[in-house]
């Protein structure tokens, strides 16, 4: 039993090495440093700014019952029962600096961190606003306005209370992939 459990951890070893020592057959070397940028799951919704410098992918659950509706600067999921809407500015200028002050005058304000990025929420204008700063260079900065609002007059949640207790709402924030440069 003993010789047969030791045949075993061999086979399973050198099937583990061969796996991992595949490698490239000649031309470039793999980049094995690469991170490994799984695609979410469910409808994908592509951003881009005005000027078609930058992009981002923003997807909502299939089972989400959404009209997804386009403006020349801006694409709005909006949940057929009234649920929420939620907003999306993918900006590319140099913005981003005026826009924080004025942003700053809402109520609640706080700056943190969207996955790895720097970020701020904040609430103006009755609606809850997180503005995520993805690059920043000398005259170029690419950040992301999303807003988070009640979609209908009957819905009496707050927009805060609708980002922080609707799940469909945290799934569709937290699944955007910014791509950088279009």
């Amino acid at each position: 039993m003993k010789k047969l459990l030791a045949v075993l951890l061999a086979l399973t070893m050198l099937f583990a090495f061969a796996a991992c020592g595949g490698g490239s057959t000649g031309g470039e070397p793999e980049n094995n440093n690469a991170p490994v940028v799984e695609e979410p799951v469910g409808v994908k919704v592509e951003l881009t700014d005005v000027e078609k410098k930058v992009s981002a992918n923003i997807y909502y659950p299939e089972t989400a019952v959404l009209d997804v509706v386009e403006y020349s600067d801006s694409k709005s999921l909006i949940q057929e029962n009234g649920d929420y809407k939620i907003d999306f500015y993918l900006c590319a200028d140099d913005r981003y600096e005026k826009i924080m002050k004025y942003n700053k005058m809402g109520s609640d304000f706080a700056e943190g961190k969207f996955g790895e990025y720097d970020s701020y929420s904040c609430i103006k204008d009755g609606k809850y606003t997180t503005v995520v700063l993805f690059e920043k260079a000398d005259g170029f900065d690419s950040y992301l306005q999303i807003m988070v609002e009640p979609g209908s007059s009957e819905n009496t949640l707050t927009s805060k209370e609708i980002f922080d207790t609707n799940a469909e709402v945290k799934e569709i924030i937290e699944s955007v992939v910014y791509n950088g440069k279009a």
